[in-house]
């Protein structure tokens, strides 16, 4: 939908229900028989430049690589997974890969999580720590 940015996803005033309703039908034309659960709404924050891939295995960040996307941009070094171990831990799956972003205002998000079906790495991977041994 990012190719869709000003009709389908971003609401300039979320005030205007008249404006949050267009998108939405919008986003909602174009997902079609795709739409899968329901919509997400949340206020718009914006990203420095580039995005980070982490790649957890059972709950513990193992590597860090730039966004496949965006190859250019290489891992910032003040990546802050930590605060997102919990979380992942919770998902209680072996193999994660998470998409982090930074904030202007310099906090960490979480943009996507996948199950590893789409986890294409980027260069310039850096590992964080070694994976835990499965038996």
């Amino acid at each position: 939908m990012k190719h869709y940015w000003h009709e389908a996803t971003y609401v300039s005033n979320v005030r205007d229900p008249e404006a949050v309703m267009r998108v939405a039908r919008r986003f909602l034309e174009l997902r079609d028989d795709d739409l899968v659960g329901g919509i997400v709404v949340r206020s718009f924050e914006a990203y420095q430049p580039g995005e980070v891939r982490s790649w957890w295995v059972d709950g513990q960040c193992a590597a860090l690589s730039a966004h496949p996307d965006m190859p250019e941009d290489t891992p910032a070094a003040d990546v802050a997974v930590d605060p997102f171990a919990e979380a992942v831990r919770e998902l209680q799956s072996p193999f994660v890969t998470v998409d982090l972003a930074k904030t202007d205002s310099g906090h960490w998000r979480v943009i996507e999580v996948g199950d590893g079906q789409v986890s294409d790495r980027g260069p310039g991977t850096i590992r964080t720590r070694s994976p835990p041994r499965t038996r």
